[in-house]
């Protein structure tokens, strides 16, 4: 049973050494996982994670294989419309994953996009979809959204069984639908669509 935990902890990241500030995390826990926003001091385990998993990532996703890249991807979760999660192991709190809610509009649309990735070392043990289903459960809460939709390269086979195992419907093709790795590449659009009456949009 999924349940919301406020923890406070101490972060030593790069901040001022002499300075030890405490920080409330919210965290999403799941049977194995939790889940958790992603913060700055997550950027060399992030980092390493995307290195170290390129062979399975690539061409299906771009993820933040330098420091460089890493603090982009940090600045845009900072905005309105765009938020990014990491899937950790209660066990250690390893971070084996990250989930991220993109374009985020809200009004009578009220939809946004997901986008993912596992590490290598973790795939294939349905640690993902774990983290996936808690994921997109608190984005229809936290959010009030009607849809999330995610897309994926037709050749992608792992990641459309895994939003199938999550309840996503196949909705069609979408062509050059990204610029992924020097090129426009054709996506399947997949959603998964909240059931409930929106009033006051």
């Amino acid at each position: 049973m999924r349940k919301i935990v406020l923890e406070f902890h101490d972060d030593l990241g790069a901040l001022n050494p002499h300075l030890v500030p405490v920080i409330e995390e919210a965290k999403i826990h799941g049977g194995r996982i939790y889940l958790r926003v992603v913060e700055p001091r997550d950027r060399q385990k992030i980092v390493r994670l995307a290195r170290s998993s390129k062979a399975l990532h690539h061409p299906w996703i771009e993820t933040p294989t330098s420091n460089f890249l890493f603090n982009q991807y940090i600045d845009r979760t900072r905005g309105n419309n765009a938020t990014g999660m990491v899937v950790c192991f209660k066990h250690n709190d390893e971070i084996v994953g990250v989930i991220n809610l993109n374009e985020i509009v809200l009004g009578a649309f009220r939809s946004a996009r997901v986008s993912y990735y596992v590490s290598q070392e973790h795939q294939g043990r349905g640690l993902m979809t774990e983290g996936l289903d808690l994921f997109t459960t608190e984005a229809f809460i936290s959010h009030g959204l009607h849809r999330i939709e995610a897309a994926i390269q037709p050749q992608n086979l792992l990641s459309k069984r895994l939003v199938k195992r999550c309840g996503f419907h196949y909705e069609g093709l979408a062509k050059g639908y990204l610029f992924i790795d020097g090129k426009w590449r054709d996506h399947e659009r997949w959603a998964l669509v909240h059931d409930r009456e929106t009033v006051g949009v």
